[in-house]
């Protein structure tokens, strides 16, 4: 299985890896199909919007995102007060996340 057309995360590789459902052999990741089955239901996008007023808040909201387990990728928008996060993560714990660094949040999708 080709990890990289599954769009994978590292994040989630590095967990996998961990708990030992697959193994490197000569470069190559072997994977347990029902593992791959998982990554592919796990990936999600969550979409925020945050009240933001300046770069320090879109600073401060890129910070938490980028220490949280299971986020690939986000993108925070000053702009159109938006946030949008992928990755293995509940919607729930996003909000709860960003809420934290003092700015009003709500889930939009």
């Amino acid at each position: 299985i080709n990890l990289a057309e599954i769009g994978c995360a590292s994040t989630q590789l590095k967990l996998l890896y961990r708990k030992g459902f697959f193994h490197r052999s000569n470069g190559v990741f072997n994977l347990y199909t029902s593992v791959y089955d998982l990554l592919i239901c796990k990936m999600t996008e969550v979409v925020l919007k945050v009240e933001m007023m300046c770069n320090g808040c879109v600073a401060a909201v890129q910070r938490v995102l980028g220490k949280m387990e299971g986020v690939e990728s986000y993108n925070v928008s000053l702009e159109d007060q938006k946030v949008v996060v992928k990755g293995n993560v509940n919607p729930q714990d996003v909000l709860e996340k960003i809420s934290k660094t003092g700015k009003k949040t709500e889930l939009v999708s």
